[in-house]
């Protein structure tokens, strides 16, 4: 019995000692996600950053900054609104000149997390100013709290409901059209469309077209349920959101044929999804804001459509912006689509000749 198992499991290793693809999966891909991974922990550690101004600051005075605090920075001739719109800062503590008892905190708002955070430091920094016998009881007053965007009632479920409908969306989409691409090549189907007065855009387009209906119909499926069941908070035009996955499907549907063209069978199509996919999901702002990413990670996060599609749809759900507010996102996710679907095409063309 020994000896038949040992024969069995020689011939699998045998059988992946020429696939280097799935070798480069199980020893490489890992190191390079888990380094990914330990520098976005670590930049993360100092995303939430704050200011303290107002006429009621003595001047001179040193603010202590909580171990694990936020990092406090300047916001010169600012105001605090026009500071955090700039994403200069999350939060501003500001102190009239009645003294700390009536300083008040303006936050962004998007990131319930953050909001947390900042009000926690926010009290502490009120009861230094306050000092002496004061830190007591400036530490058990409640403090004014204005939202710039969303408000208390949002939580960190309804911030990342937002980016998790552009993640889902894609990473279908991509499954969907790459593994029934590679179906209808295996199926011969691929063959006689070649054979067919049909041209290699128009069966692109089609293909486009037919993933495009599924593609649809699970973002409305997937919003409504979020919405109407999950009952997530939200601001803005929710045809604004559709717009946006729909650009997403489309980048899925051009990334699916692309890949399709360069695996064997739909295990490695599923196999790309940790270089295709997973990068998106930690470096597009889905988990850690983008600004907070170190330089060169914040660079390839620009590249990446997920980024842009994150950003419109908070900017909509959380923000409550509207067309002109996300014009550039779209102009973006409309060029990676028009772009992949040319490289989709040129690949599949290639793959014919």
């Amino acid at each position: 019995m020994f000896n038949r198992v040992g024969i069995i499991a020689l011939r699998i290793l045998w059988q992946f000692r020429r696939d280097r693809r799935s070798l480069a999966l199980v020893f490489v891909v890992p190191v390079i996600i888990m380094g990914l991974m330990t520098a976005l922990i670590r930049s993360g550690s100092e995303s939430l950053t704050m200011a303290v101004t107002g006429p009621g600051i003595p001047p001179g005075i040193a603010l202590p900054v909580p171990q694990g605090g936020p990092k406090l920075k300047g916001i010169g001739a600012k105001s605090p609104e026009q500071a955090i719109r700039d994403g200069d800062v999350y939060a501003v503590l500001v102190v009239p000149r009645d003294g700390a008892s009536g300083a008040t905190l303006l936050v962004d708002g998007a990131d319930p997390g953050r909001t947390q955070g900042a009000e926690q430091a926010a009290r502490l920094l009120r009861a230094a100013l306050a000092g002496g016998a004061a830190v007591g009881s400036t530490l058990g007053q409640p403090l004014p709290t204005t939202y710039l965007h969303a408000g208390p009632e949002f939580t960190t479920t309804d911030t990342l409901a937002a980016a998790l409908i552009g993640l889902f969306v894609i990473l279908f989409t991509y499954l969907l059209s790459a593994v029934g691409v590679l179906r209808e090549r295996s199926q011969g189907t691929l063959e006689r469309l070649r054979a067919s007065p049909a041209t290699t855009t128009e069966t692109v387009l089609g293909y486009l077209g037919g993933f495009l209906v599924f593609g649809v119909a699970q973002s409305v499926i997937v919003l409504a349920f979020l919405v109407g069941v999950l009952r997530i908070h939200y601001h803005g035009n929710l045809a604004l959101v559709l717009l946006v996955q729909t650009l997403l499907v489309i980048i899925g549907v051009a990334l699916g044929l692309a890949f399709s063209t360069v695996s064997a069978n739909e295990l490695q199509a599923v196999q790309l999804i940790p270089l295709v996919i997973v990068p998106q999901v930690l470096m597009s702002g889905v988990i850690w804001p983008v600004a907070t990413l170190p330089v060169v990670l914040k660079q390839l996060a620009y590249i990446l459509p997920l980024t842009y599609a994150v950003d419109a749809l908070r900017g909509v759900m959380i923000r409550g912006a509207g067309f002109g507010g996300i014009a550039l996102d779209l102009a973006v996710l409309c060029g990676v689509a028009l772009l992949l679907l040319a490289v989709g095409t040129r690949a599949l063309g290639r793959q014919a000749a």
